[in-house]
């Protein structure tokens, strides 16, 4: 059964920026307090939440638009809506992502022992796995991994520093919240807790990685936010 996508549409002083209404993908973006949620809901999210590695081994980095604008191309989504955000930590010498295990759209790209990262499995959710080998991630039908950071505490007991952020939380197997803004993650999680009833957030790359795309269909990619700086991976959500 495909949970009902419920965004929240009277949110006081919010602006609306941005939206899609798919038989498949369906997101609004609004502005709230300076801060980019984006609301999805998604009918296979297994199959709709991807990564787009900037090199093929995850060795190496590029422009976000590069990254997106490779992945429209290869897979024919050029009259798809997406939205996307960037994903993984990552060496800034190298550029390489820092997990020791990449999997994606259920290849394994990097297997170099064990890894701390976001999982998608095939039943739709996305999990922290900490330390775990490359048997725990098959054994749990793990087809897609991004980040490397932690699961997010909803307390509201953050530290008040004001790092770019970009968040990913999941609301319920076919819903998710997508968090650009600028605050302590947790704070910013909590905030969003508030209005959609969260399962989980996990803090993916942020400062002068922070990136947010959107594309509806028959259009480009619109850059939302984001500057100059190359990175490995973004993660999109895209319209089958």
């Amino acid at each position: 059964i495909t949970e009902t996508y419920e965004p929240p549409i009277n949110i006081s002083g919010a602006n609306s920026i941005a939206s899609c209404q798919s038989e498949s993908l369906r997101y609004n973006i609004i502005n709230n307090n300076g801060n980019d949620l984006v609301f999805i809901w998604v009918k296979h999210p297994a199959q709709q939440l991807n990564s787009a590695l900037a090199t093929s081994n995850g060795s190496g980095k590029a422009s976000a638009d590069a990254i997106l604008q490779n992945e429209i191309n290869r897979y024919g989504y050029q009259n798809k809506c997406m939205v996307a955000a960037n994903a993984s930590f990552f060496d800034m010498s190298s550029g390489s992502i820092l997990s020791d295990i990449i999997i994606s759209k259920g290849n394994v790209v990097r297997n170099n022992g064990y890894a701390t990262v976001i999982g998608v499995t095939s039943d739709g959710f996305i999990n922290e796995y900490i330390n775990k080998p490359l048997s725990t991630f098959r054994n749990n039908g793990v087809i897609t991994t991004f980040g490397h950071s932690h699961r997010i505490s909803l307390s509201n007991n953050g530290s008040g520093d004001k790092t770019n952020r970009t968040i990913i939380c999941q609301i319920n197997k076919n819903n998710f919240v997508l968090i650009s803004g600028s605050g302590d993650p947790s704070t910013l999680a909590y905030d969003v807790n508030k209005i959609v009833n969260i399962r989980a957030c996990f803090n993916l790359d942020g400062g002068g990685s922070r990136k947010l795309y959107y594309k509806t269909q028959n259009s480009s990619m619109i850059k939302r936010f984001g500057g100059t700086r190359a990175i490995p991976d973004m993660i999109y959500f895209v319209e089958e």
